[in-house]
């Protein structure tokens, strides 16, 4: 099940708040001598590219335009501005991230299922339990290689396309092109390109519906795939330095939490995609993914910035909506219960999900 969640993860970095402006010209465009690989091989090789190590550094850039919101001020430039990630990744639990700003760095190391953050600016040190549920985005989210491997396992065979090779951090390497039947998905297409033998991901770029550039991208500009030593993994604070709790409560781990009920196997006709129980959980298949969550009203509007506006729907209720070219987001209250759903599907998809619920039992119990 655990497995389940990790490929469905992408819906929640790509959603942000329950939930990357085009790169520099870094990557050029010329034969290159690449063998050909059929891309339903090339994204066998992605999926299976998990064990491989690597280090380097990574340029994301991102127009989501999402609001401010708070206390997620991390998660959402992450999603709508540009990052300089520099990363050592040993193995999918032992693995650090370091996020790099003109004030200092945001550095997050992984050992087993705990993670310690290190904040440079506040010389601040917080250590957290992975529990394997869906969690906020990560800068390690965005990193090219779990980036690639979460979109591309979300693919069928027939929405794959064959890519020209390009060249990123040094390296010519093939690519495939995702394209999703669904007509309520926002996303246009996914570009993948990866490293042939190991089918590590260097670049993906994600262009929305109507969209002439990628509103999402993440590549590689200098890349070694030899396994890093395990300093470079290993949090070492500095005299004077303890390992302490969390001072910020993760919104997301809340609602997990306080959930007054919980969510049902499906809703509107949408499978769940993660364990049963939870107040929070992922629907849908394919490309067709919304995060919901069902949480105590005033969860909702502490969540929620008041900039936000109403709207009047369709069906009768008001709501409020966060439109985005890629992701859309509709929150409310059913039955004295908070809901929120969001993902990269149309604000009529959002429409149909939200009525059938509340024509239906009245809230997500």
């Amino acid at each position: 099940m655990a497995a389940v969640v990790r490929r469905w993860r992408w819906a929640v970095v790509v959603v942000g708040v329950l939930m990357l402006s085009s790169l520099p010209a870094v990557v050029r465009h010329w034969p290159l001598g690449v063998a050909s690989i059929a891309p339903d091989e090339l994204a066998r090789r992605i999926r299976a590219s998990a064990a491989q190590p690597f280090s380097g550094n990574v340029a994301t850039v991102g127009r989501l335009g999402l609001p401010d919101i708070p206390r997620l001020d991390n998660e959402v430039s992450l999603l709508g501005e540009t990052s300089r990630l520099r990363t050592w990744y040993a193995g999918p639990t032992s693995w650090r991230v370091d996020m790099l700003s003109l004030t200092g760095e945001h550095d997050m190391y992984a050992s087993g299922n705990s993670i310690v953050t290190w904040d440079s600016a506040d010389r601040r040190a917080e250590r957290t339990v992975d529990s394997g549920q869906l969690h906020l985005p990560r800068p390690a989210d965005m990193l090219p290689p779990q980036l690639g491997r979460m979109l591309v396992g979300a693919a069928t065979p027939q929405e794959l396309r064959p890519l020209e090779p390009v060249r990123v951090a040094g390296r010519a390497v093939p690519g495939l092109r995702i394209v999703p039947v669904a007509e309520v998905s926002t996303i246009d297409h996914v570009d993948v390109w990866a490293e042939a033998g190991s089918g590590l991901p260097l670049r993906v770029a994600v262009t929305a519906r109507g969209g002439t550039f990628p509103l999402v991208e993440s590549q590689f500009l200098d890349v070694s795939l030899a396994r890093p030593d395990p300093s470079s993994v290993t949090f070492s604070p500095a005299a004077g330095v303890s390992i302490q709790r969390p001072r910020r409560s993760d919104p997301l781990q809340q609602a997990l939490r306080r959930a007054p009920v919980p969510l049902p196997d499906q809703i509107a006709g949408l499978p769940r995609l993660t364990p049963p129980g939870a107040g929070v959980a992922v629907y849908g298949r394919g490309f067709v993914v919304v995060v919901a969550a069902a949480v105590p009203p005033d969860l909702l509007n502490s969540v929620l910035p008041r900039l936000v506006e109403t709207s009047k729907r369709p069906w009768g209720a008001e709501v409020k909506l966060i439109q985005t070219p890629m992701v859309n987001l509709m929150a409310g209250t059913l039955a004295d219960v908070g809901y929120l759903l969001a993902g990269p599907v149309t604000v009529a998809e959002l429409d149909r999900i939200v009525s059938s619920v509340a024509a239906g039992a009245g809230a997500f119990a």
